[in-house]
């Protein structure tokens, strides 16, 4: 890689099965943009655009990357406000690996170069947009009947460095790395 930017991340991606989220219909409301199932996954660190080089100063540090597999407990859906942009699944279960994943990567970003932003981390996986205002009481209603809503349990086994190509369709995820965990 040289040259210019790309907008990039580190994630863990969900299992469609996982996150299953077909019987909800309020999803279904022409206000929200669901995110597709094989584009749902966990940030874990987002370097928006990134030069290239940093990048690649970043993939040759996280050839040394170890971490252990652990269970990640999707349970629950929440927002981020009381007017929400964002729907999202909530972590029950691996938030403190996670957190503790999240601050590492986000030292090794720091250290290629990579300027982040410093705010607390919060595990969750996006599962819809909202498009527009004036919905807040429908999502909120939503929300409340399914946040308890138990969507299963999975292993973290990989972590990928992904790039990011936001079309008008929606964005466009390519593979950079994949870390794989280390057995138990």
């Amino acid at each position: 890689m040289e040259g210019g930017s790309i907008r990039a991340f580190l994630a863990v991606e969900v299992p469609a099965e996982v996150l299953d989220i077909s019987g909800m219909a309020w999803l279904a409301a022409g206000y929200l943009r669901c995110i597709r199932p094989d584009q749902r996954h966990l940030t874990l660190l987002f370097m928006g655009s990134a030069q290239e080089h940093k990048i690649s100063k970043l993939e040759e540090a996280l050839s040394g990357f170890r971490f252990g597999r652990f269970k990640v407990h999707v349970k629950g859906i929440s927002a981020f406000s009381k007017r929400p942009s964002v729907i999202f699944a909530d972590i029950a279960e691996g938030r403190e690996k996670m957190v503790e994943l999240a601050a590492r990567l986000g030292s090794m970003a720091k250290d290629a170069g990579i300027a982040i932003e410093e705010r607390k981390f919060e595990p969750h996986v996006t599962i819809a947009r909202v498009k527009g205002e004036g919905h807040s009481k429908e999502l909120l209603e939503g929300i409340s009947e399914h946040s308890g809503h138990d969507f299963g349990t999975f292993e973290c086994t990989e972590i990928k460095l992904k790039k990011s190509v936001l079309k008008p369709e929606g964005p466009k995820y390519t593979d950079l790395l994949t870390l794989r965990a280390s057995a138990p």
